[in-house]
């Protein structure tokens, strides 16, 4: 998070608990403003039956890592790629040794974690 206006906040802490007042208040200004991270994720196509496509602009220098997870919970497959100079990647994942069914892709992007669910179908 990044911090803009935030005079008026306040932070206390205790064993195991950190208390912020005052970032947020009626008709006011927001002042704890979240960081993006301008990573922009395509994933497809869903359903896939030959190879998942993830597209990625955004990511600077930054490597994406990625897991294929079963609806078991089971890691079935890893990756990662590096961008091109632009910040931009597409990266291809083989699926056609996994069964028909309904997984679960994470993508870790410049600090951001994305799920996104997918469909292999036979």
């Amino acid at each position: 998070f990044a911090w803009t206006e935030a005079s008026g906040a306040t932070i206390t802490s205790a064993p195991g608990k950190v208390t912020i007042t005052d970032i947020c208040q009626e008709g006011g200004s927001r002042l704890l403003k979240p960081r993006s991270s301008g990573v922009r994720l395509q994933v497809y196509p869903t359903p896939a039956s030959n190879d998942l496509t993830i597209d990625a602009a955004g990511m600077g220098g930054d490597v994406l890592r990625w897991g294929l997870t079963s609806s078991l919970g089971q890691e079935v497959l890893t990756g990662r790629a590096t961008p091109d100079a632009a910040g931009s990647l597409r990266e291809s994942i083989d699926v056609r040794s996994l069964p028909a069914g309904v997984y679960v892709l994470t993508i870790i992007a410049r600090g951001e974690t994305t799920h996104t669910t997918v469909f292999i179908q036979r």
